[in-house]
């Protein structure tokens, strides 16, 4: 969700237009999750849990694609922690408050409540900017130069999800005993999930910047079957989840459809069929830290949605006014972004 990427030098355009449109369509994909209605049960668990679930993994790939393809130095992706490590704790800070106002100071409120809240219990998708300050952290500090899109971090970090998952699936089944117990507590948002399609992003970035200069074009027939096989097997999640979704992203159907979702993105990275979706893609952090605020007061005012026609109403006018209200934001406060 970052819109001011690294801006190392890189031997083509610094923008990427096709990746504007994939994010634009991730952040509607957000969004719909979000404002998922109460009822609707085959809906929410046949669709909501599958294709938009892509959303965020597919953000991490971006992110790691333009990062492995301007070759960001370590030093940049480490001031990317501490930015983002200050956003998430100004957008806590915010929402708490928010909250406090609405609801009044409870009546038994400790630190550890508190502290909970510049976690993930503020408001919805909190979580992404805890995910992003541990995978710049890791790729930034932890790992040496350039270590975190190495072909041996993807090949890593691809067995730590799988093991991640099965632990996961194994704690679920009532399975886990004393060593996977804190697998289960831990899980809300680890990087042990997240880090790999940041890494396999960067390293089909570095390897796309490689081939480009050497004068190879990236196709576009076999992203877009990639893309579409993607979707399929996230919609068939039901073969492959055995204990069902643990959480909703860790899960090997999810997985699966990162990794072919990330084959395509080379071939899609260039496109411009769609200067909307793009200008969408630019503002996808202002509507991600707006659109909780923006459905609370819909909700407020007519009422959470019962069907799916009806949040997707509630989605389209939260993107139109996220969209409309970030782009204000940015002009008056542009420190409230990456």
């Amino acid at each position: 969700m970052d819109r001011n990427a690294p801006q190392c030098a890189a031997p083509t355009s610094p923008r990427l237009p096709g990746l504007d449109e994939l994010k634009g369509l991730a952040i509607i994909a957000v969004v719909m999750i979000h404002a998922t209605p109460d009822g609707a049960v085959a809906y929410r668990d046949h669709f909501i849990q599958g294709i938009p679930r892509l959303a965020v993994p597919l953000f991490l790939i971006v992110t790691g694609y333009l990062a492995g393809f301007r070759d960001t130095p370590r030093a940049r992706l480490a001031g990317y922690f501490r930015k983002i490590l200050a956003l998430h704790v100004f957008y806590g800070a915010f929402y708490w408050g928010v909250s406090l106002l609405r609801d009044g100071v409870p009546d038994a409120l400790t630190w550890k409540a508190a502290l909970l809240h510049f976690w993930t219990g503020s408001y919805m998708g909190q979580f992404y900017l805890v995910v992003l300050v541990q995978v710049f952290f890791v790729a930034g500090i932890a790992l040496p130069e350039r270590a975190w899109r190495s072909g041996t971090a993807v090949g890593v970090s691809a067995l730590a999800a799988v093991a991640g998952i099965a632990g996961l699936e194994v704690h679920a089944a009532g399975g886990a005993g004393p060593a996977l117990e804190w697998l289960g507590r831990a899980r809300e948002n680890p990087v042990w999930l997240w880090f790999y399609p940041f890494s396999l992003g960067g390293f089909l970035g570095a390897e796309q910047r490689r081939a480009e200069e050497g004068g190879v074009a990236p196709g576009l027939a076999w992203p877009l079957g990639l893309a579409l096989a993607s979707g399929l097997v996230v919609s068939g999640a039901a073969l492959l989840d055995s204990n069902g979704p643990i959480l909703p992203y860790a899960r090997m159907s999810i997985l699966v459809g990162t990794t072919l979702l990330a084959l395509a993105v080379p071939g899609l990275a260039r496109r411009q069929a769609s200067a909307p979706l793009r200008r969408l893609g630019r503002e996808t952090f202002g509507i991600y830290v707006l659109n909780p605020a923006i459905l609370a007061l819909l909700y407020a005012l007519a009422g959470r949605p019962e069907h799916a026609a009806v949040s997707w109403l509630y989605a389209a006018a939260t993107v139109a006014m996220g969209f409309g209200a970030s782009l204000v934001l940015r002009r008056i406060a542009p420190w409230l972004f990456p």
